[in-house]
């Protein structure tokens, strides 16, 4: 049966490669040309769209769990007292920061194409964003 099978997917594949050569519409062409484009050279606001997105994301879920500057966004679970109580303040505000800046990475990693990243790297601008 398996010889069966792949004589007949050979014979048909000889029967595609036989076949005439259609020639696909202008446009089509055109089309497929600019989507590849504008993927391979993505458009600075785009890129600057969602690094701000990120960090507003990371932002809320930071200030959701350790409630710096007083301010609370989610009553869910406060980790800052907890790290005030155990470690004091010095080591509460570097544990925060670590999260609040270890969260923005890993999104920014999972967000961002390469291309973005390349981009990225081409503008101060983004590299600040990134960072601050």
């Amino acid at each position: 049966m398996s010889s069966n099978f792949n004589n007949k997917w050979n014979q048909e594949f000889q029967i595609f490669l036989s076949s005439p050569e259609v020639a696909s519409p202008l446009a089509v062409g055109e089309n497929i040309l600019s989507k590849v484009e504008k993927d391979l050279n993505p458009s600075f606001q785009s890129v600057f769209s969602k690094v701000l997105a990120v960090h507003a994301v990371t932002s809320l879920i930071s200030l959701s769990l350790c409630s710096q500057f007083g301010i609370r966004a989610l009553p869910v679970l406060d980790l800052m007292n907890s790290f005030m109580k155990i470690a004091g303040e010095s080591i509460c505000m570097m544990v925060c920061g670590a999260l609040y800046l270890g969260l923005s990475a890993l999104m920014i990693s999972f967000m961002l194409g390469s291309d973005e990243l390349r981009l990225v790297r081409k503008h101060k601008t983004l590299q600040v964003t990134l960072l601050a």
